[in-house]
């Protein structure tokens, strides 16, 4: 099982991104889960971006779990970023999108992904929860905010 703390951390956490696009918001997702690594971080980057041609990530309410599959991660991993203005998202409900989960995991195997994103879901679920994750201003906060998200090994 991973702990909250690999899952999430302080460092892959970011409140006040200036995004006018999705690619904006994707580039920074990627770059927060990649790591110091830039080249996995374009990796995980084109993965989200595929990902959202197929259909679109955003759960409605103003959030989107951006995803992606890639080899070379080793376990799920998470960041997030809250943009200072709503970014349209390609939501069903036609809001624009201010609340971003990027998650990435391992190429092929997906259960943990999946899990991860259902997981995410449940947290998500109430206007009280998204609200509280567009005013809270720690980082730390940020992640014990997930601290019913883990994902297995």
């Amino acid at each position: 099982m991973t702990t909250d703390g690999e899952l999430f951390a302080p460092e892959r956490v970011c409140l006040k991104l200036n995004a006018a696009t999705s690619e904006e918001v994707l580039a920074e997702l990627a770059s927060l889960l990649g790591g110091r690594d830039p080249g996995i971080a374009e990796i995980i980057r084109d993965g989200m971006a595929a990902r959202e041609v197929v259909c679109s990530t955003t759960i409605g309410g103003g959030v989107a779990f951006p995803h992606a599959r890639v080899e070379g991660v080793t376990a799920v991993r998470a960041a997030f970023v809250r943009t200072a203005e709503p970014v349209p998202f390609g939501a069903a409900d036609g809001l624009p999108v201010d609340l971003f989960v990027g998650v990435v995991g391992r190429f092929p195997p997906r259960a943990q992904l999946i899990s991860t994103l259902s997981r995410l879901l449940w947290i998500f679920r109430t206007e009280a929860s998204r609200e509280w994750f567009r005013q809270e201003t720690d980082p730390a906060r940020i992640v014990q905010g997930f601290s019913r998200v883990t994902a297995t090994e």
